[in-house]
């Protein structure tokens, strides 16, 4: 696929459909930590605010 493949599917649909997973992340499809940050992503947007991704992940919180 091409790097617009990803971004359209990572378009949300009338701001009401956020799709999330590793084929919706550009900059490193195809890995988990692409499906973590896409999910960390369509939250942000759905929630319309930043959250820091530390906040919410770390290899070192359990």
């Amino acid at each position: 696929s091409r790097t617009r493949d990803h971004d359209d599917l990572a378009t949300p649909i009338a701001n009401v459909l956020h799709l999330a997973g590793e084929a919706t992340w550009t900059e490193d499809p195809a890995t988990v930590t692409a499906a973590l940050k896409s999910g960390h992503r369509a939250a942000e947007r759905i929630l319309g605010r930043s959250i820091p991704f530390g906040d919410i992940w770390s290899p070192t919180k359990r």
